[in-house]
Order: C-alpha cells, then sequence, then structure tokens
C-alpha cells in the first residue's frame, strides 16, 4: 500500500507537472520564451507539457487515500474534510481577491453572484485553474456511495461500470462544450462523473491491494526494467501528442508514473524534495497562476528561459504557500476542534 509519504511524493510530481503544463502548454505562452529545440515545428517544452498529467494523478490519490479511511471507519463522515477544504480554499480568496482589487480595480470583485460562484468554487471565474474545486467536493461528499458500489462490485463490473460513465460524460463535454461553458448548471453534474472515473480507479486499486501486487510481479534488481517502464510509454505518449488529441487517455499515463515511481529506486534528495512540494500541493494549485497568468506575467516570463521560468514560478509559488499555511494554520485549528464537526466523524 501506499505510504503518506509515497502519496506525497506522487503529490509532488503532480503538482510539478500542473505548473509546468500551465506554463508552456499554450502556444501564445511558449512564444514568450526562449527555445531552442523544436519538433516537427513545436517547441519541445510544449510537447513535453502535453504530458505532464495532475488531476488525474490527484483524483486517484484522493480515491485511494479516501478509501483507505472508509476501509478503517465506514461510518466516519467527510463533512470535516470538507469544511477544512473549503476554509482553505476561502483564506487563499480573501487574500488574492483583495491582491485583485488593489492591483486593477475594484469592479474586479464582481457582483454578489460572481463573489458567490467563485466563493463556492462552481464557476472560478477569478481563477478558472481552480474548476477542480467543485466537482471534487462533491466526489468527496459523495465518496462513501462510490466505495459501497465499488465494494459490491468485482473488479471487471467496477471497471466497465465507471469507464462507461467516464466515456460517455467526456464525449458529451468535447461535443457539447461550447453550451456547456456557459451552462454550469448541466456542466457541473456532467463533470463531477467524468472525474469520477480516475477517483475510483484509486479506491479500485486500495481495495485490490495493486500497488502490493505490481511490485511483487517486478523480477529483483530491476531498476533499468523499471525505468525504462516509466520512460518508454511517456516518449510513445509525446509522439501521438504531436497529431492526435488523447487527453482521453491521460489517466492512463496517469497510472504508469505513480506504479513506476512507487516501484522505482529514488534518491533520497529526490524524495525529500518531492515531499516538501507534495505538502504545499494545494497551496501550489490555487496560486501560481495568479503569478504566471492573472497578476505578474510580464514579470515571470521576462526570464525567457523555460527552466528559470519555471523555477521562479515554483518558488515563489511555494513560499506564497508556507506563508499561507502560517495564516491558515490557527483557522484549521479553530474548524478541526469544533464540535459539530467531530460528533458528525461517527455519523
Amino acid at each position: 500500500m501506499l505510504t503518506k509519504q509515497e502519496t506525497s511524493i506522487l503529490k509532488g510530481v503532480a503538482i510539478l507537472s500542473m505548473v509546468f503544463m500551465h506554463l508552456f502548454h499554450s502556444f501564445f505562452n511558449t512564444r514568450l520564451c526562449t527555445t531552442t529545440i523544436s519538433i516537427d515545428g513545436e517547441a519541445l517544452v510544449s510537447i513535453i507539457s502535453s504530458v505532464c498529467i495532475c488531476v488525474p494523478m490527484y483524483l486517484f490519490l484522493g480515491g485511494y487515500g479516501l478509501y483507505k479511511s472508509f476501509q478503517a471507519n465506514p461510518e466516519a463522515s467527510n463533512t470535516k474534510r470538507i469544511a477544512l477544504l473549503y476554509s482553505h480554499f476561502w483564506v487563499i480568496c480573501i487574500l488574492f481577491i483583495s491582491l485583485g482589487v488593489f492591483l486593477k480595480s475594484p469592479s474586479y470583485l464582481g457582483g454578489f453572484s460572481t463573489i458567490m460562484s467563485n466563493l463556492t468554487g462552481f464557476h472560478t471565474t477569478y481563477n478558472e485553474e481552480w474548476w477542480f474545486l467543485f466537482p471534487y467536493i462533491m466526489i468527496v461528499a459523495s465518496s462513501k456511495f462510490i466505495f459501497r458500489l465499488i465494494d459490491k462490485l468485482n473488479l471487471i463490473c467496477s471497471l466497465a461500470l465507471f469507464g462507461i460513465v467516464f466515456l460517455s460524460t467526456y464525449a458529451i463535454i468535447k461535443l457539447y462544450g461550447s453550451f456547456l461553458y456557459t451552462n454550469y448548471f448541466i456542466y457541473q453534474p456532467i463533470l463531477y462523473f467524468c472525474t469520477m472515473f480516475s477517483f475510483a480507479l484509486g479506491a479500485i486499486t486500495a481495495k485490490y491491494s495493486l500497488f502490493n501486487l505490481f511490485n511483487t510481479k517486478l523480477p529483483a534488481n530491476a531498476a533499468l526494467k523499471q525505468s525504462l517502464l516509466i520512460i518508454f510509454p511517456i516518449c510513445v505518449y509525446m509522439i501521438f501528442a504531436l497529431y492526435i488529441p488523447i487527453s482521453i487517455f491521460d489517466f492512463v499515463i496517469a497510472i504508469v508514473i505513480m506504479f513506476s515511481l512507487v516501484s522505482m529506486h529514488r534518491y533520497a534528495w529526490l524524495d525529500w524534495l518531492l515531499n516538501k512540494l507534495g505538502k504545499q500541493s494545494t497551496n501550489i494549485w490555487l496560486v501560481h497562476t495568479f503569478f504566471c497568468y492573472y497578476f505578474f506575467s510580464e514579470f515571470i516570463y521576462s526570464f525567457t528561459y523555460p527552466l528559470l521560468i519555471f523555477t521562479v514560478t515554483m518558488i515563489l509559488s511555494y513560499i506564497t504557500g508556507c506563508i499561507i499555511d502560517v495564516i491558515y494554520k490557527p483557522i484549521g485549528k479553530f474548524i478541526s476542534n469544533l464540535p459539530i464537526l467531530n460528533n458528525n466523524l461517527s455519523k
């Protein structure tokens, strides 16, 4: 099974992928960089960004961890978990919305409906990369139902059920995206079912101890094979991504990366770094695009070279995350100790 440290390390990989992808996936952004290597007219950093898979990894790890908690205490409520996530999010909202009002104008705040849409995560106009919050909250809220369904079904039936739901909703979003993006009351339920698949895969992996099974099938002293196991499919994925939009298979490459990283030998210093980033992954996710998109993009891309741009963005986001933790710590402690939330744990 995954340890807490391994989960944090994988979150570190996911947040590095997220930041890199947001920095260099757009052609408009890569034009702001000095790039020296291109393949078929496309900058290498842009191609690499196409395999920077983050959302399926977070969903998978969330499903894995919550299923383990569910096994330990099937009656425990997720109300406290949701309250802590929302309060954490609101602290960041208040800080950066205030900054937006200061840097731009009071009109940045918008009307009551805009404020409420953003505070709930239902429609995040202040930062479009916050879109993941609301469907994840809905998944966490309904996770016990998902887990009980997985417990009732065998492995094949679970994969088939959640796979069909994923393929159906993915197709709907691709075919009717322009309509859905302007009708969020329809879009959010569809997005919820679409994102459920990777979450369910994490729970299924936990139920059947697939990490342990994978490790036992690897031969001893298979460092080279383990390295090829992660490098080969990523290279294939990059080649296909040059010509075919294959985001429907993002969950596959995410699983390959996670299983390979957990099983292979890793340097201690790299584990330390990824663990540190993993513990700040929520903060970095919620703040990094304010630096590279919304408020300080000219400063970020003034560093010209992709590696420098990426490093500066990560450092600024990490430091900001540490400051947010200092601000949020007493708030989180207060919420954690609320009797109403602690009473709900056993319901």
